[in-house]
């Protein structure tokens, strides 16, 4: 095979390059580079097969446009752009341009709701319509109590004042995701946690001769806006006990 090189400090094509059915290569060096400095756009088009890009790193220092918005990537791979970074590990991700309604409707399973998608929304699937839409970030509450002497069967407190008398007012329909318990010394023990008096159904922690005990709830338990969220210490001569416990808002 022959191969004709151009060398000099610039090489002018002032027509078409055509390939007949080879490869053209650009770099012929591992460590050689090609930087591209145009006014104008480079268009691919009719393109039939695959565009592939194979390196390990891939930096997008501009505006990213597509016809529709919509950017897909397969591979292990890490992209940043607009000052966003996305990293996928063998998965699909969809970046979507969230400034035009029309871009998530290039989703298929996708569902606008009411009113414009804003700046940090994120699509979250709804089990209820069995569709993608855009949501808020949901945000975590953490809620905290506990009793500086040896308790039995009390509500604990948050700066002195018992969780019975002044409790925490859950602020949005949210996720008990996490409780996490402890206390001076060993004992045997349940973490509650209660709304209005009563104990939410599942939402507790055995504490088995211990002094400390942590949960992850594989259904997390719903909790509505206004709960008055109180932390139970159900148990005989507790030292010192404390109870956490781990909210997430739902996505809205």
């Amino acid at each position: 095979m022959s191969t004709e090189k151009y060398t000099g400090s610039d090489a002018e094509f002032a027509g078409h390059i055509r390939n007949s059915g080879g490869l053209i290569y650009l770099g012929a060096t591992n460590n050689s580079s090609i930087s591209l400095s145009l006014s104008n756009s480079i268009d691919i088009v009719n393109l039939v097969g695959n565009l592939s890009i194979t390196s390990d790193n891939i930096l997008l220092d501009a505006n990213l446009v597509t016809s529709t918005s919509l950017i897909k990537y397969t591979s292990d791979l890490s992209l940043t752009f607009d000052d966003l970074t996305l990293i996928t590990k063998g998965y699909l991700i969809d970046y979507v341009d969230i400034n035009s309604a029309n871009a998530l409707s290039d989703l298929t399973d996708v569902q606008i709701s009411t009113g414009e998608p804003a700046a940090n929304d994120f699509l979250y699937y709804d089990i209820n319509i069995s569709k993608w839409r855009p949501v808020e970030l949901p945000e975590s509450i953490v809620v905290s109590a506990s009793k500086n002497n040896i308790s039995t069967d009390i509500y604990l407190s948050n700066n002195e004042v018992p969780m019975s008398i002044s409790p925490f007012i859950l602020p949005a329909n949210s996720y008990l995701k996490y409780i996490s318990a402890s206390c001076k010394t060993p004992g045997t023990w349940t973490a509650e946690v209660h709304v209005n008096n009563l104990l939410v159904s599942g939402a507790y922690l055995n504490i088995i001769s211990n002094t400390k005990a942590y949960i992850k709830f594989t259904n997390p338990i719903l909790f509505n806006a206004g709960d008055e969220v109180q932390l139970y210490c159900m148990g005989m001569n507790i030292d010192k006990p404390k109870i956490s416990a781990y909210f997430i808002t739902v996505p809205i």
